[in-house]
């Protein structure tokens, strides 16, 4: 395989040996193995990582030049001990998440992460519920039924009717304050939820 990089002046050099590096996450607070493959095409290193998709969160990334630090480009996943902050850090997240709980469900394993949390999703999908959980037949999930607050259920239940109750064929009225009113209800879930499950917001593409 050939990689391709331009320098400052827009230059560009060919490699025929690039350099991945494969990381695996294992735990809460994740103990990272780093490993280095060398000298093959992309998909046949993300064949090792989905080798092992059964036993660990893993994610992929391109060695970029030979000076340190080291440039990652990062071509599945992402690095699992950092806080998501963007859209594409769920987005990345998500990817890690759902390959892995995919595969406890394939075994008859339960369907949580390593660390023991179950992942709940929060998404509008014209449902009685905006929360699903993968993977199980708590799809979509009641808020009630999780354990959360009445007050956060009817919160949860009111926002959803408005998505639910405007036409999909017109924009979502006041759609800017009902996003932030989403978000200020994730961050209530998470914390109800805190210890039991990690939350993902979805209804948010930024």
């Amino acid at each position: 395989m050939r990689a391709e990089e331009a320098n400052a002046q827009g230059v560009v050099t060919t490699h025929d040996d690039p350099r991945f590096r494969l990381y695996t996450f294992a735990s809460a607070e994740p103990a990272v193995t780093a490993t280095d493959i060398w000298d093959c095409a992309v998909d046949a290193a993300l064949e090792t990582g989905h080798r092992g998709d059964e036993s660990w969160l893993w994610s992929l990334a391109l060695v970029c030049g030979d000076e340190e630090p080291e440039t990652l480009t990062w071509l599945s996943g992402y690095d699992y001990r950092e806080p998501p902050r963007s859209p594409r850090q769920w987005a990345a997240r998500r990817v890690m998440q759902d390959r892995y709980l995919s595969a406890q469900a394939r075994t008859g394993r339960p369907v949580v992460l390593p660390d023991g949390l179950r992942v709940i999703r929060m998404f509008l999908g014209w449902a009685q519920s905006p929360l699903w959980e993968s993977f199980t037949e708590n799809y979509p999930a009641s808020p009630a039924a999780l354990g959360l607050s009445p007050a956060l259920v009817g919160d949860l239940d009111s926002w959803n009717a408005r998505w639910n109750d405007h036409d999909p064929e017109e924009p979502m009225p006041d759609h800017a304050a009902f996003l932030d009113e989403g978000r200020r209800l994730h961050r209530r879930v998470q914390a109800e939820l805190d210890g039991i499950a990690e939350v993902r917001p979805e209804f948010d593409r930024g």
